[in-house]
């Protein structure tokens, strides 16, 4: 069995005072956003591994602002 390296991330937004929890995988090149009840709202694939770092980066400094 073979485990795929998974990054997850939970977001607050101010604005609306909501929850986003956000998946990256740079072995499948995979982004999934989900909302504060489970939804999935945003799915891309195809993702280079620089794409997914660079959206890291921005998400860790979204968290940290």
């Amino acid at each position: 069995m073979r485990y795929k390296k998974v990054h997850v991330y939970i977001y607050v937004q101010k604005e609306t005072n909501s929850i986003f929890k956000v998946e990256t995988s740079s072995e499948d090149g995979t982004l999934k956003v989900y909302d504060e009840n489970g939804n999935l709202i945003l799915y891309r694939k195809g993702l280079r591994r620089i794409e997914i770092e660079m959206i890291e980066r921005e998400l860790c400094d979204l968290i940290k602002a």
